[in-house]
């Protein structure tokens, strides 16, 4: 069993417990940084790992990590670190256990990758289907959000899943998150892309220092309010825009999530650096629109951004874009719940 802890001194880290029978536990090692005089977040929550040929990777939540331009942009993060051998085995040469004054410094803490570069991902799991896939979920949501934004719904619905995602490793040796095939079987009708149905999308939004964009050229589609949006073979700079609430925009050196109204409950940007691509550039995007969360799979899913979004209306969700590649967009449904209370 892990556990993530977080010490007296508020220094992250990982527990690792041995049971014989599910009822008595032991301590059988610990992880942290190596780096005992800066701590890599004060709490390391939610612990998991994922394990690709021999290659195992310890994921976990280091919370209190201050925030750079582009790097731990949230209020807490998720991510991973690639181990050498086993995870267990790592945790396991722990040489004061349950004695020891500290935790075991033995990751490097520059080896970290995060998961999402959105607005909203935290809590990530990864668990193994019976066809042996890896699959994670994780809150569409960030721990402490009360204090980021304000959420317009009762507590109990303040946050939601991720859809299930597919892990693999790519050529790079980078996990790359897909949603998983069966979501490919909400696919309505593919939806033509149109000059006429960019129309007006060029002006101003919102009152943000991102209010101005520009969509000359651009084309749309119009959708149910659920689309599954695919651009491929992207080449240069250009934008997404949702319903004018929402915009993804390539620039040079990196990409942003733009929030141009209150549909961004009081937040502005995230931006994903090309450098974190092993490109080094966008070639592809697959976005997922739902009722209250947007999921944008970068280069086949090796960069993510996760969000919330609140619009006034998206029963015909607009969609424009200027990227020159190939465009493709479904409708898409859901599933309908019978009340069993």
């Amino acid at each position: 069993m892990l556990l993530g802890c977080r010490t007296v001194e508020s220094h992250g880290c990982a527990l690792l417990y041995t049971s014989d029978d599910g009822i008595k536990w032991e301590m059988a090692g610990s992880a942290t940084n190596k780096d005992d005089e800066n701590p890599f977040g004060y709490m390391w929550e939610c612990p998991s790992v994922a394990k690709f040929g021999d290659k195992e990777f310890l994921f976990v939540c280091p919370q209190g990590i201050p925030k750079q331009q582009y790097r731990f942009q949230t209020i807490h993060n998720s991510g991973y670190f690639p181990i050498d051998g086993k995870v267990i085995d790592l945790l396991s040469q722990d040489p004061g256990k349950q004695d020891a004054e500290k935790p075991y410094a033995c990751i490097d803490r520059d080896t970290f990758v995060e998961l999402d570069f959105g607005f909203d991902f935290y809590a990530c799991q990864v668990f193994e289907d019976e066809k042996g896939r890896k699959i994670l979920m994780a809150w569409a949501g960030v721990a402490d959000m009360e204090f980021e934004y304000d959420v317009p719904t009762t507590p109990e619905w303040a946050h939601t899943l991720t859809m299930p995602r597919e892990l693999t490793l790519n050529d790079a040796g980078k996990i790359c998150q897909w949603p998983v095939v069966e979501m490919d079987t909400l696919r309505e009708d593919e939806v033509e892309w149109t000059a006429e149905a960019a129309d007006g999308a060029t002006g101003y939004m919102g009152s943000s220092t991102y209010d101005k964009f520009s969509m000359v050229g651009a084309k749309g589609v119009r959708l149910n309010g659920i689309g599954d949006i695919t651009i491929d073979n992207i080449e240069g700079k250009g934008h997404v825009m949702l319903n004018g609430d929402l915009e993804f925009v390539i620039n040079d050196h990196d990409a942003e999530l733009v929030f141009h109204s209150h549909a961004g409950r009081f937040r502005s940007v995230r931006r994903l650096p090309l450098t974190a691509l092993s490109a080094g550039k966008i070639e592809s995007l697959r976005i997922m629109v739902d009722t209250s969360c947007v999921e944008i799979f970068v280069n086949g899913g090796e960069a993510t951004m996760t969000t919330r979004w609140f619009p006034l209306d998206i029963k015909n969700l607009a969609v424009t874009s200027t990227i020159k590649g190939e465009h493709h967009a479904w409708n898409q449904h859901g599933w309908t719940f019978e009340n069993i209370a």
